[in-house]
């Protein structure tokens, strides 16, 4: 395919918006070609100091397509307007009750307590809260305290074998009946 005989007719802020234009077009029969999306989606940055993702047609299909863009504009098809309606679709899903934040809550915890063990203990607090409230738990919130009560003790675990220390520990006796002295450095 020749560039010569291409003209941009539109130029978008993304290269999926200018994808979608395309995708429209070519279901039209028109031929396109689709200019610096990946400059564009890599290095938003540049977008606007190199033009934008350009969509680009054939000269002769160029009144076309242009009508045909100014369609899909007017009869709202563009990347934002689905967004909204995304974000509205969200805003109106159920809130989450207290258990459920809470148990939300105490998984998030162990999870990050992984990196920052103070954060296990917060996290047992909450699994506690949870069990004191006595409130009903669906199969997916036991199974959320279960796993954050796992790490939990996992970790605590694994911190109080590490930071024991290691004069109370008894060692075994070797092979000859003496007893092995701790290295001193």
């Amino acid at each position: 395919m020749t560039l010569k005989n291409y003209i941009t007719i539109a130029t978008y802020g993304t290269g999926l918006e200018a994808q979608l234009a395309s995708t429209q077009l070519e279901a039209s029969g028109i031929s396109t070609c689709v200019l610096n999306s990946e400059i564009v989606d890599t290095a938003w940055f540049l977008g606007g100091a190199i033009g934008g993702a350009q969509l680009q047609v054939r000269e002769d299909d160029a009144d076309v397509a242009r009508e045909l863009i100014e369609q899909m504009r007017s009869a709202g098809t563009d990347l934002d307007d689905v967004a909204e309606e995304d974000d509205i679709a969200d805003e109106i899903s159920a809130p989450e009750s207290a258990t459920d934040a809470l148990v939300n809550r105490a998984l998030r915890a162990a999870a990050i307590g992984l990196l920052f063990l103070p954060l296990q203990f917060y996290s047992l607090y909450l699994i506690g809260k949870v069990l004191v409230s006595r409130a009903a738990l669906d199969r997916s919130q036991r199974k959320k305290l279960a796993l954050a009560a796992v790490l939990d003790c996992c970790v605590l675990t694994l911190a109080v074998i590490f930071f024991w220390p290691q004069e109370d520990i008894p060692m075994a006796p070797l092979p000859n009946g003496g007893v092995p002295r701790p290295l001193e450095i």
